[in-house]
């Protein structure tokens, strides 16, 4: 389990950039993005089924979340967590 702030990646296809945003309500309106959990020292990128990213792009709660998973990866190529 990790405990931080989710983090949407949402794109900026006019500038060809991402804004990251800690939405203040549920994400899945929003076009198709990806998301991060941030903690206190480590930047996870957020994958899995469909059925526990939807939970995430659900929730209006964004802030101080815990998230179970797998994670995988390291400091040299980054941190996955894998979502249940």
């Amino acid at each position: 389990m990790r405990q931080g702030n989710v983090v949407c990646l949402v794109p900026d296809y006019a500038n060809g950039s991402v804004k990251p945003v800690i939405a203040t309500h549920p994400c899945d309106g929003m076009p198709p993005h990806q998301h991060l959990l941030v903690t206190d020292d480590t930047v996870y990128s957020l994958q899995g089924l469909q059925d526990g990213l939807k939970k995430i792009t659900q929730s209006p709660d964004r802030t101080d979340v815990q998230i179970a998973g797998k994670v995988q990866g390291s400091e040299q190529t980054g941190w996955v967590l894998f979502v249940n």
